[in-house]
Order: structure tokens, then sequence, then C-alpha cells
């Protein structure tokens, strides 16, 4: 079966700003010749849909004819009919919870496309972006999609998301940078529908004392047992592998398995030769015994990548990131195998809250990460700013 990458879904919107979302999208998925498209009609709504082939498997027609659309890439296989059996027995949103793990949104169309719902998985690792524009509305992946529709310009930034970035790097809650357009929160049952867009918290992951006698070395041992056999059910799929590896949690563990394994695995690490994540990541290769290899990312990728990174996440994902293009252009010269990376595992692990209470309660003034994380201080930006912006600072 196939997977749906991503979304676009476009209701009521005034006469140029259908063309304008798509436009945009064409502009960020012509980075991608080898994902399918899709376009449905579902009423009053056009649903945009690309991944990799078929999609149709992740397309539900339900008995009432709306449409159940299945994003991401859910662990486990769960039938429509078991989903649909659900949905009938309750009314309202919130009631339903999604039987899957991973990265995944549940989206149900109405049959004459006037009402969405959409449900999303515990840590919202799909963002999508929405807003109501007159008296229609808008919500997709590629937030470039959501800011052409809307026609956004520097007249709506919104100052307190400007500030999150500039300061912290990232947006937070769910701000935008611009007025007018949100995230919809993880973990979440969100509706839209003629009286706006609404959303109520689900609490999937909750407190339990089942295993309050549990001592703290099984659950080490378990969690140890758990983390291996996950990563070996990936990595015994494929005979090679590339692993961008950072010595960070994720990919040094990745790397252990591996190696472990006896998997035919590559790694990379990137950035200047003395560099921290450079010289551990040598290290922990060398100690593993698997190839490594050091990818130059030179002084130009911020002037050689912004304008396709804008293009394909607008501000949805931090452009620090865009040093992984140059990774990845790098690859295109080295031996063809697919690529395994981790997930957040000091942010799944609570590393950095401690860190973000104990910054924020000392500092304040917005700044939510230690300094070796922040791009500026608050009293380094309002100097910058024509109009006053202590307002915007206490906002963030």
């Amino acid at each position: 079966m196939g997977s749906i990458v991503g979304f676009t879904a476009m209701c009521d919107l005034p006469r140029d700003a259908p063309t304008a979302a798509l436009a945009a999208q064409r502009r960020a998925l012509s980075r991608f010749p080898l994902l399918e498209r899709q376009s449905l009609t579902i009423g009053k709504t056009t649903l945009e849909l690309w991944g990799h082939a078929d999609l149709s498997g992740r397309v539900h027609h339900l008995c009432d004819g709306s449409v159940l659309v299945l994003i991401g890439s859910p662990h486990g296989e769960v039938r429509w009919s078991r989903i649909e059996e659900s949905l009938s027995h309750t009314t309202r949103a919130e009631d339903f919870e999604l039987p899957w793990d991973g990265r995944v949104i549940l989206l149900k169309v109405s049959t004459d496309g006037t009402h969405w719902t959409m449900w999303n998985d515990w840590v919202g690792s799909i963002p999508v972006f929405q807003c109501h524009i007159d008296r229609g509305r808008v919500c997709s992946t590629l937030e470039p999609a959501v800011v052409a529709a809307a026609g956004f310009s520097s007249a709506d930034i919104f100052l307190p998301g400007l500030l999150s970035l500039l300061i912290n790097g990232h947006l937070m809650a769910d701000w935008t940078l611009f007025k007018g357009m949100t995230v919809v929160p993880p973990d979440s049952a969100a509706e839209w529908d003629c009286e706006g867009f609404r959303w109520k918290e689900l609490w999937t992951v909750k407190p339990t004392r089942d295993r309050w006698e549990t001592s703290w070395d099984d659950l080490v041992d378990e969690m140890h047992e758990l983390s291996r056999a996950a990563i070996a059910s990936v990595l015994n799929t494929q005979s090679s592998w590339i692993l961008p590896l950072s010595s960070g949690l994720d990919s040094r563990l990745i790397a252990a398995v591996g190696a472990d394994l006896g998997s035919n695995m590559h790694a990379y690490a990137w950035g200047e030769a003395d560099s921290t994540d450079v010289v551990y990541s040598r290290q922990i290769a060398r100690a593993l015994g698997l190839p490594w290899k050091r990818v130059e990312l030179g002084t130009d990728y911020l002037a050689q990548y912004t304008k396709r990174w804008a293009d394909l996440f607008g501000s949805g994902l931090h452009f620090h990131g865009m040093y992984q293009m140059a990774f990845l252009d790098a690859l295109g010269r080295e031996p063809a195998n697919p690529v395994v990376s981790g997930f957040l595992g000091e942010i799944l692990t609570g590393d950095d809250l401690s860190g973000l209470v104990s910054v924020h309660s000392m500092l304040g003034r917005g700044q939510l990460l230690t300094d070796a994380y922040t791009h500026w201080t608050a009293e380094e930006i309002t100097p910058l700013f024509r109009s006053p912006c202590d307002a915007a600072i206490e906002g963030v």
C-alpha cells in the first residue's frame, strides 16, 4: 500500500485564492517528481493529495458519501471497517481516538464538503497550517500554500511570532509568522465548518499507576529491548543504509544497534572538522567499525538553499536546518541507499524541558533556550525595531 505524505484542502475560497494556493503547492512539489498526486472534489471541498503510489488505499468513502483520508506513516494495519464502526458510535469528534501510533493524521470531509474533521498524533508531528479567508477556508501541510491563498504580506506579520523566531529560532504553541494563520495543535480533534475553526485537546497520553511497582532496572531493561527491537525491525528491511551520524542520542543509538546487527551502514557527518558533532561522530563510527565520511557544507548554503527551503516549508521548519540540504545534495555523489534517521529522542525524553523551565524562570523576556541555542536575546533584538516591541516580547 502507498502512503500520503501531505495534503491541501480548500472550501469556498475567493476566486483567485485557489489558483494562488495551487501555484505555491506546485512550486514546492516540483522538487519531488517521484511523488504521485491526486485531486478530489468532495462537495464544496477541493482536496489535493500527494505521496507514494498507490494513494487509493489511503482514501476511504463512507456509506453517507463522506471521505476519510489517512496521511502519514501509521504503525500497524487497521481496517477501514473498524474505523467506520468506531466513528459510527461517536457523536462528538473528541470521542474518537486514533487507533495508530506514529506520524499520522486522519482527515474526514463531509459529503457536501462543508465540514472537515481532523485527528492528529500526540506530538503533532505533521504540522497543518490553517486560516479562514472571507467565508472560505484553507488548510495544508504546506505553509506556503496557505500563505499564498490568503495573500499574506509583510503587513500581516505577527510580531510575537517573528520575535520568537529571532530569539528562540522557532515558533511556539499554534503561532505562525502571520496574523490569522495558526497551526492545528497536536493530539487534538479539530473541526472546520460554517461556524469557524475549533479544536479539542484529546490527552491521548495519560499517566497510569498500572506499573507503579515496576523497578527502575526493569523499566530500563524493557526500554532497551523495545528500542532495539524497533530499530532492528527497520534496519532488517534493507541490506545497506546511509546514517547521518550527528553523535546525538537518536543517531548514536541507531549506529550501535546497526553495528550489533552487522548492518552495512555508511555514516556521514557534516560541518567543520573540529565541531562537536563531527569530532564525536568520527569517534563513534571508529568505535563501532562503521565507514565514515565528513561532508563539507561550504560557506554559501544560506544563499544557495534559502529560496528552495522557503518554497518547501515557509517558516514551518527551522531555517537553521538548511545545512541538511547540502548533506542531501552531497549524497547524490555517494552510493544510492535509503537514509535512516531518528525522531527527537532527547525531546521525547524531556531533556530540553528542564532547561526550558530553568532558563525561562531565570531570564524571562522571551528566551526559552540556553544561550547556546538562542540567536539573540530580547535586549539585543529590541533596538533593531523601529516601533516598541515590549508587549510582543511579553507575549513570547
